[in-house]
């Protein structure tokens, strides 16, 4: 479910932990309720192999996956260099690289790969 819009919203979070040592950032039932009413809800549909990309900006919830099909979430956060992530988690969720994003040519996935090996 996505609420259209709502990437455009203040929205109120509440902070809790799920007892993984992971911090989680949920809206109150309340504010969803209100913004379900003023901006509707949609849901995302695709056929299979369906790519999704959205910003975690836009308020959304995913419900268990009751088909027999897998279903993966790959998800890639940017933050500021003077950002950078200072708690200890493990580094499957952070990557400790921290160097700045660089530019690439805008037909640079048109472009060979070359084998390291080659």
């Amino acid at each position: 479910m996505f609420v259209p819009g709502s990437h455009k919203r203040e929205i109120p979070l509440q902070r809790s932990v799920d007892g993984e040592k992971w911090e989680l950032w949920t809206v109150p039932h309340e504010a969803v309720t209100d913004l379900v009413n003023e901006l509707g809800m949609v849901s995302a549909k695709g056929p299979r192999g369906t790519l999704l990309i959205f910003g975690d900006n836009m308020l959304h919830v995913s419900a268990a996956n009751v088909s027999p099909y897998s279903r993966w979430i790959f998800s890639v956060i940017y933050n500021p260099c003077s950002n950078p992530a200072t708690k200890d988690v493990p580094e499957m969720a952070h990557e400790r690289d921290r160097r700045p994003l660089e530019s690439l040519a805008d037909d640079c996935l048109l472009q060979p790969v070359l084998s390291a090996a080659a």
